[in-house]
């Protein structure tokens, strides 16, 4: 699977073809055939998209890396248009009966609904591009510098200055991340501009209405949204900030877990075979073709995601793991749901058919739900306990910080003409109304870290609503666990793509978000098995 660098002219010449043929009363099966010759460059192209992108992430400093990422990345968005627009074209022809035969009802739609480019969005989607190259390259090298009692300080010195007393390390931590902010800050204004900006060429109003609709899918509103954060706020957050950030087991649980990326992949395959053949399976497959890259390399980007290469009809995981802790194995378990749900139920047509984010993250947290019984044999009795409290608490936070991303992107999308500094004290109110506690600082500056806020925007939610159905299959294990594993298979059995998030949960006998006891049932149920298992932990080592 090695990227090359890809020449579209005899692609372009294929669509011309293809638009000459719908005039042809003859075309028949040429035009069919036609159509999926197209179809086969038009996965190349994707497909080297996805090579080339995952090489960015393993190399965001070289130049030349990048230059290919961008140019493979404007030629997709050309030829994916080049191909919407002919199809949509020869689908209103005479001869488009004869092609309506061969795709499906929802492709039919997608291709009949496209709209053009403009030369503006072509533009707006590099100039996006190449701001969030500043924002990676920024946090890899975290090249910024302050000053403080007269001494210059940057982050290499900082870290590997000796003697610092709480209060100096402080001091300088806090000078540093004051100039990340600000230059990060600087690069999110910009991309806050460009977007509004995107959706107004897609005919919005409003950016966030925007991306909820075409970017994500979502089957509900904005307003659903802010509902649900009012909720988690009332019957999550203060609690949570209050009494379970406090537990040892909980906020530390993951740490001194001595597990490396090749141990985590074979505990991943172990219990893969005792969850069921179907999950087995699509870990055989992915160790046989080598289809997940594991690294330790702090000068790559600290991500994990995992994407499809249509042309090999498969999908891939990158995912950055870490020294001692046991979120390597549980991130790779994460990018392993995404992994089996694009394994067996692949988008059809990734040029008209979008799928739910949201169901996808469902597949992913659902599935490390569904591995955290196994931490004991994996970290042992004691640790694996604490392990276990940790993931859970990790889970409600997923539900809790999805909710604050949330709430904090739409303050800023309705607010583009605020300066920085006005959009940091949104976010520390943001967060304090969830409940945590900043003690003496005046100020939070914890969101430029999230990599989504930069290149996913509005993503985040996704993260709170699955969590929150992905602790409900848990719920369900600890007093039925086969028929958790039969929900979760059921679930992922349905793709991403014929459902909307709310339908599926609908169809599979699920709750929603949207039932504000439902929220309230399912998290203080977790929280009280995070104190249980915390006070199991601190009576054991009372009595060692």
């Amino acid at each position: 699977m090695q990227y090359t660098h890809y020449d579209p002219a005899q692609l372009y010449a294929d669509i011309d073809a293809f638009r000459a043929l719908a005039k042809d009363e003859d075309a028949g099966k040429r035009l069919i055939a036609l159509y999926d010759k197209i179809m086969q460059a038009s996965d190349t192209v994707a497909t080297l998209n996805s090579l080339i992108s995952i090489r960015y992430n393993q190399a965001p400093n070289d130049d030349d890396v990048k230059a290919e990422q961008t140019y493979t990345m404007k030629l997709y968005i050309d030829v994916a248009d080049a191909i919407c627009k002919a199809v949509r074209d020869v689908l209103q022809t005479e001869n488009g009966a004869v092609l309506r035969t061969h795709l499906s009802v929802d492709e039919i739609k997608g291709y009949l609904d496209y709209e053009d480019l403009t030369e503006r969005q072509r533009q707006l989607v590099t100039e996006e591009d190449e701001l969030v190259t500043d924002y990676d390259r920024l946090m890899v090298n975290l090249n910024v510098s302050a000053q403080v009692d007269g001494v210059i300080w940057d982050y290499d010195k900082y870290m590997a200055a000796e003697n610092l007393t709480p209060e100096e390390n402080a001091r300088i931590y806090d000078a540093l991340e004051a100039q990340l902010n600000l230059t990060a800050g600087g690069i999110y204004q910009e991309l806050v501009r460009i977007r509004i900006e995107q959706a107004e060429e897609a005919g919005y109003d409003s950016f966030v209405d925007y991306a909820y609709e075409e970017s994500f899918g979502r089957d509900y509103t904005k307003e659903d949204a802010q509902a649900f954060h009012n909720a988690v706020k009332a019957e999550v957050g203060k609690r949570f900030y209050s009494q379970i950030c406090d537990l040892d087991a909980a906020a530390y649980g993951d740490m001194d877990c001595n597990i490396s990326p090749k141990d985590a992949m074979r505990y991943l395959g172990k219990y893969a075979a005792e969850i069921s053949s179907e999950v087995y399976d699509s870990y055989t497959y992915m160790k046989e073709h080598d289809l997940c890259y594991l690294t330790l390399d702090p000068e790559q980007i600290d991500t994990g995601f995992t994407t499809s290469l249509p042309a090999y009809d498969c999908p891939f995981i990158y995912n950055m793991c870490y020294e001692n802790s046991a979120a390597t194995f549980s991130d790779l378990v994460h990018e392993f749901g995404h992994f089996t749900q694009f394994h067996y139920v692949p988008n059809p047509n990734g040029l008209v058919c979008s799928g739910s984010f949201d169901i996808a993250e469902v597949n992913s947290q659902g599935l490390e739900m569904l591995y955290d019984t196994y931490y004991d044999d994996i970290f042992g009795e004691e640790k694996g306990a604490v392990v276990r409290a940790n993931h859970l608490f990790r889970l409600l936070n997923s539900v809790i910080s999805g909710c604050i991303h949330d709430e904090f992107q739409q303050y800023v999308y309705a607010h583009p003409e605020e300066t920085l500094e006005q959009w940091n004290q949104a976010y520390y109110d943001i967060t304090e109304s969830y409940g945590v506690d900043h003690g003496e600082a005046d100020h939070d500056y914890s969101w430029i870290y999230v990599h989504h806020t930069f290149s996913s925007p509005m993503y985040y939610i996704s993260y709170a609503t699955s969590a929150l159905t992905a602790l409900d299959i848990w719920n369900q294990a600890q007093t039925d666990r086969q028929a958790a594993i039969d929900t979760y298979l059921l679930f992922t059995s349905y793709g991403t793509t014929d459902f909307g998030y709310l339908e599926l949960l609908k169809a599979s006998g699920m709750k929603d978000f949207r039932d504000t006891e439902y929220v309230k049932r399912i998290t203080r149920r977790v929280m009280d098995e995070i104190v249980a298992l915390d006070q199991a932990y601190g009576e054991e080592k009372q009595a060692a």
